[in-house]
């Protein structure tokens, strides 16, 4: 009996990873690749983007075909920059994931995470700087019968310019995920033995955006990601 339980949730599962793979729990927007805060100042922003990627799931060493997902993330961010080439910041917030083909639709679950951001090489007008993030996100299907933990790591380089506080810019990210499934019809599946594996199919994305500083203190940005992953988003910032 129990074997036969197994079975069934083994097939159940590989039902939820096809449609929750890709429920795309990303590291969010980099910004602008280096710092742009002068030593000692505060910011804090809200982030919005839309954004989809495909994945490579694993099931007990089994590899499942996915199809493209797409998600909403809305984001809270504050930044502090420790010196003039170095910032520190954390994200909180949350993301939904749907796809219509599949009729799946996600709840918002929780996400959170931390970064650097630090200028390498700054020269008049233009700079060379890098991006280092991690975040962590769970997702449940508003029905509840599937739970996936999405962790994503991202490093990016990349140019940025700088004419009268505003700041094009644009960057190659190496962005890895590590996620797998936690949950199917409520049951744990650690408890049954089963294990999952969600990777990227893809880790590099190229991203281009803009941020600028409308006053000293109020900034507009947005951003668009392509390659491994597709997003464009905007963001607000309250600099002091």
């Amino acid at each position: 009996m129990l074997k036969i339980f197994r079975f069934a949730i083994f097939f159940a599962l590989a039902g939820c990873l096809m449609l929750l793979a890709p429920a795309v729990a990303s590291a969010g927007p980099i910004g602008v690749p280096g710092a742009v805060l002068s030593a000692g100042r505060i910011a804090l922003s809200a982030e919005y983007d839309n954004a989809s990627r495909d994945a490579e799931v694993s099931i007990a060493g089994i590899g499942v075909s996915t199809p493209s997902f797409g998600a909403d993330r809305l984001m809270g961010r504050i930044s502090f920059a420790l010196t003039n080439d170095l910032e520190l910041f954390g994200r909180a917030g949350g993301a939904k994931a749907a796809n219509k083909d599949a009729l799946f639709e996600g709840d918002f679950g929780t996400a959170y995470g931390v970064g650097i951001r630090w200028t390498i090489l700054g020269l008049p007008g233009i700079r060379l700087g890098t991006v280092l993030q991690g975040t962590k996100f769970t997702t449940e299907d508003k029905h509840g019968w599937a739970e996936v933990i999405w962790r994503e790591y991202e490093a990016a380089i990349g140019l940025s310019g700088s004419l009268a506080g505003i700041h094009p810019y644009a960057a190659i990210v190496y962005s890895r995920v590590e996620a797998e499934a936690s949950k199917v019809a409520g049951v744990s599946l650690a408890s049954l033995g089963v294990s999952s594996s969600i990777r990227e199919k893809d880790p590099i994305v190229y991203v281009v955006g803009i941020e600028g500083f409308l006053t000293p203190g109020f900034a507009l940005g947005a951003e668009a990601r392509t390659g491994g992953e597709s997003a464009i988003g905007v963001r607000m910032t309250f600099a002091w």
